[in-house]
């Protein structure tokens, strides 16, 4: 008799919900390594599935693909054909799933940069320049804010606020100048070469614009941002930093990654605390497979900001990595503790426990953040395997069904909710699933052998009423 023990299939973490973490699009993954998309397996229970990084390496492979040569046509193969499909469909979860992020916080610059980057790389620059062009708005208006918060704050004595509301400036500053550059490197694409220089002079008057209104931090020296979890560090935000962070999210955007890190690189020469600096070192390093010089960078982003909730996840994937598992729970918990709604750490956190066998303890993360993600697609694929796992086939089928209903092309999840049917012996529902989730994705042995093994089930069971 044919064991029903079968391989479940979870999902790696989504593309990442962040608000104002000046970051890379490499957050959006990894290391944070991190920013997460449905349709690929991560983990498979009762078998080896790919590592943590493949994923990420479709998704950067993806984003970093020079453009053909215009006027040059490859010759189109099947299988050209449908990695360009994949690839599409690819892209296309990440922005519905940004896009969801942005109903919820419609002001967030870092949300809309990486839908803009998203649409510039599909071709759709119209939609595109609309993102960026509402980064630049968005951010100057924030900038202003917080300069006079700060202003205000200081003025009563309440330092620590005044760091925090600095902090919160230059990283808005980051997304702004980085808005710039990649509104450049679309209008380059065009060929509208008078509207790159209109870019590259709308960043000089920023830079220098937010570089006086820093002017107060050149003699303050003020707690960060990370002293509420009892860490302390000193910032002096000086015009030339916020200069050459400035260019190195602009280079860091427009894929001229080398350059950008020689600009942070410089940026800590001259002032060593600048968290954002090294946690954007961490996450270059993490995709390059540096893991322990990720880990070195991020762990002195997280001593100088301890409430960044992206370079604790950051770390404690790195952590994950190198097989530090211990380290890397304490990095999540902490990155969740402080984001709530932190659905990468929380996601990240389950796949990790549920590899150990402590599915209780997955699940009930998965439970949690649903709560703040509750039409999550890889949220529910993956909480759906956990009670598959544990048996619980009709939770785990409504699950599945509502991943699919945010995610309709999803082949884990298909794969997962023809499992359930299988299980509980609906074998004509699960026929259906096994077979769409093959089409999806064709290395899904495991459902072919499904199909054969319902369809003979059904064979079976009609030879026996006749009989």
């Amino acid at each position: 008799m044919e064991s029903l023990r079968t391989r479940h299939v979870f999902e790696p973490v989504p593309p990442k919900e962040r608000r104002g973490k000046g970051r890379l699009i490499f957050g959006l993954v990894a290391a944070v390594g991190l920013v997460t998309l449905p349709v690929l397996p991560l983990t498979y229970f009762g078998g080896p599935g790919p590592a943590f990084d493949e994923w990420q390496q479709k998704l950067f492979g993806i984003m970093k693909a020079p453009s053909p040569v215009k006027g040059v046509s490859p010759a189109k193969t099947p299988v050209v054909v449908r990695d360009k499909m994949d690839n599409v469909k690819l892209l296309d979860g990440a922005a519905q799933q940004l896009l969801q992020a942005l109903e919820i916080d419609p002001e967030n610059p870092e949300l809309h940069n990486q839908v803009g980057l998203i649409y510039a790389e599909i071709g759709d620059y119209e939609s595109a320049i609309t993102h960026f062009r509402k980064v630049v708005s968005v951010a100057r208006g924030m900038i202003v804010e917080k300069a006079n918060e700060s202003q205000r704050l200081r003025d009563r004595g309440d330092i620590k606020g005044a760091t925090n509301a600095i902090l919160a400036s230059s990283k808005v500053n980051v997304e702004l100048s980085a808005a710039h550059g990649n509104l450049a490197r679309v209008f380059e694409s065009l060929g509208q070469h008078d509207k790159v220089v209109a870019q590259l002079d709308e960043l000089k008057h920023d830079i220098s614009v937010n570089a006086d209104m820093s002017k107060m931090t050149r003699s303050a020296k003020l707690a960060s941002a990370g002293a509420a979890l009892g860490q302390v560090s000193r910032v002096r935000m000086t015009p030339e930093t916020l200069a050459t962070l400035a260019r190195a999210q602009a280079l860091m955007h427009s894929n001229r990654v080398s350059e950008a890190v020689s600009e942070y690189k410089a940026v800590l020469v001259k002032d060593p605390d600048v968290a954002i600096a090294h946690q954007q070192l961490g996450l270059v390093a993490a995709s390059e497979g540096n893991l322990f010089a990720s880990k070195q960078e991020l762990a002195e982003a997280v001593r100088l900001d301890a409430a960044d909730a992206q370079s604790h996840t950051a770390l404690a994937v790195t952590y994950s990595r190198l097989g530090e598992n211990a380290r890397a729970r304490s990095e999540f918990e902490k990155a969740i503790l402080i984001e709530p709604r932190n659905l990468n750490a929380a996601i990240h956190l389950s796949n990790m426990l549920s590899s150990q066998g402590d599915h209780a303890s997955a699940q009930a993360i998965l439970e949690k953040a649903s709560k703040h993600n509750p039409n999550d697609p890889i949220l529910r694929n993956n909480l759906a395997t956990l009670y598959s796992i544990k048996g619980n086939y009709h939770e785990a089928i409504n699950n599945f069904q509502r991943a699919l209903g945010a995610a309709p092309d999803m082949a884990s999840a298909h794969y997962g909710l023809g499992l359930a049917h299988y299980n509980l012996k609906e074998y004509s529902q699960s026929i259906g699933e096994f077979k769409r989730a093959l089409q999806l994705n064709p290395q899904l042995i495991d459902a072919h052998n499904k199909v054969e093994s319902a369809t003979r089930r059904i064979g079976l069971a009609h030879s026996g009423r006749s009989g």
